[in-house]
């Protein structure tokens, strides 16, 4: 084996290494005291401590479409009873123990349905309780595809430790529908005494 055909397989090794940076996406970024973090969809979304999830079981698959000028990923029931996309939270956002959260979700309304959000809750009488915690609010569509617009679903003693289908914090829900998803903002809310 000649000297070339060794060095031509590490050069190539290099190479991927310096243009996908080993591996390693840089230092972790601290939330800890973040008002709130964001999703935004498009080709290569702007995750700022907010991460889709996609679980192995494909119940979170999405298609990512451009409409009314913005991109956005498509929730579709897809063998499924609902259509669902999965979030997952930066470990540096979470509190030890529960938290109450707002969530503002930005969507455009397709169908005739409604759509919630389930997470990972937290049930004071039972641990192992909450793990699909529906929101407070249930968003009605009334299929009119127009504007987008803006729901806030109220999460309260959200715990967070990934408990969802496959380790996922929170999802969204469409209740046997379609639902096209732009952005998703999570917020911390003080508690009041």
């Amino acid at each position: 084996m000649s000297l070339k055909s060794n060095i031509q397989p590490l050069l190539l090794l290099a190479l991927l290494f310096v243009i996908g940076g080993c591996g390693n996406k840089g230092p972790a970024v601290d939330y800890s005291t973040a008002p709130s973090i964001s999703f935004v969809a498009g080709p290569k979304p702007v995750e700022d401590g907010l991460s889709q999830f996609h679980p192995k079981d494909g119940s979170g698959d999405t298609i990512q479409k451009k409409i009314a000028e913005k991109d956005c990923e498509l929730l579709q029931p897809n063998g499924y009873d609902d259509g669902l996309i999965y979030f997952k939270i930066a470990p540096s956002f979470k509190k030890a123990l529960a938290m109450n959260l707002n969530v503002t979700v930005e969507y455009y309304d397709v169908e005739r349905s409604s759509f919630w959000i389930e997470y990972d809750g937290w049930d004071e009488h039972n641990d192992k309780a909450g793990a699909n915690t529906p929101s407070v609010e249930r968003k009605q569509l009334a299929g009119n595809p127009t504007v987008w617009l803006k729901a806030v679903f109220s999460l309260p003693k959200a715990r967070l430790r990934n408990r969802l289908n496959d380790g996922a914090d929170f999802c969204i829900r469409a209740d046997h529908a379609h639902l096209l998803i732009h952005s998703v903002t999570v917020e911390r809310m003080e508690v009041k005494e």
